[in-house]
């Protein structure tokens, strides 16, 4: 059947007469609101545009739950993760409640200011985390590669999310409940040590940027990020020193503290002297012991 939506003030016509819709009688003009709109409505065909604006929605493609989990000791990234130390009923009880998913660039693991139900271990790939600025611009504080632990510190402070979670390359990561974490940590001294050290770790991380925002010129902390990303994101390769940008230049230019053209800038500064070969979306380091010189400064 056909619905036509008029409204006096869009130009349609005015129920004159009773008659029926969805087999409900209707008085004339003054009816119920149909779907919260205006009361003065006719309804003998397709709506006007300017009546119905459906709200709009990013929409993420469904993210792909793995049918088959990679076992925790099998994971190639579990000695550098929180949990390398797990072993016995501890280590099987979290090898059966994980949930394993895989997420494509740009999906989310989990939204700034969501509960906090789970824990997530990074497998592989890379996450960005980011805090809404102003005028809700994205500010990114930070990027974690495989084996690295998402999400603990919400669930230890029982406080929601801090950050949003975005994949930023094809990245498996490991969902692990809120009750299984809290039972593991109470129950295992040595993960318990080792949550408390990356807490310091983190902590650690946090001082040296604020410093490194105050004392470091922006070419050196430009050095400090490239030789990370090489050192912690990359696949390691003896032969090669190409870098994968993982992020826009903006968001670049957000980590290490200043604007995208003063980054762009740099970037040609030390094309010129033979450090960077550059490309549109690679970065080969062509002298990385000049690199870190630069740094060292």
């Amino acid at each position: 059947m056909k619905v036509n939506w008029g409204d006096r003030g869009i130009g349609g016509k005015i129920a004159s007469g009773p008659r029926r819709h969805n087999g409900i009688r209707e008085a004339g003009p003054h009816t119920a609101r149909p779907f919260g709109f205006s009361p003065r409505v006719v309804l003998k065909g397709p709506p006007p545009r300017t009546l119905y604006k459906p709200r709009r929605r990013w929409y993420d493609p469904p993210v792909k739950r793995l049918a088959h989990y990679p076992h925790c000791t099998a994971c190639a990234a579990r000695t550098r993760g929180l949990f390398s130390s797990l072993a016995g009923a501890q280590l099987l009880k979290l090898d059966r409640t994980k949930v394993a998913h895989e997420y494509s660039r740009g999906q989310i693991i989990f939204y700034e200011g969501n509960p906090p139900l789970a824990v997530y271990c990074v497998s592989s790939g890379v996450v960005k985390l980011y805090k809404a600025g102003r005028g809700e611009k994205k500010v990114v504080i930070r990027l974690l590669g495989p084996g690295e632990t998402l999400g603990f510190r919400a669930v230890i402070a029982g406080e929601p999310y801090a950050a949003t979670a975005e994949a930023v390359e094809k990245t498996t990561v490991c969902a692990i409940p809120k009750e299984v974490f809290d039972d593991v940590i109470r129950n295992d001294a040595d993960t318990a040590f080792r949550l408390i050290a990356k807490l310091a770790a983190e902590l650690r991380i946090s001082e040296d940027e604020f410093v490194s925002r105050v004392q470091l010129s922006v070419a050196q902390r430009v050095a400090r990020f490239l030789l990370w990303t090489l050192e912690t994101l990359q696949k390691p390769s003896k032969t090669s020193n190409r870098i994968t940008l993982p992020l826009l230049r903006e968001e670049i230019a957000q980590m290490v503290g200043t604007t995208p053209e003063t980054l762009s800038r740099v970037f040609r500064d030390l094309s010129d002297r033979k450090i960077l070969k550059l490309d549109r979306k690679t970065i080969v380091v062509a002298n990385p012991r000049a690199l870190r010189r630069l740094m060292e400064e």
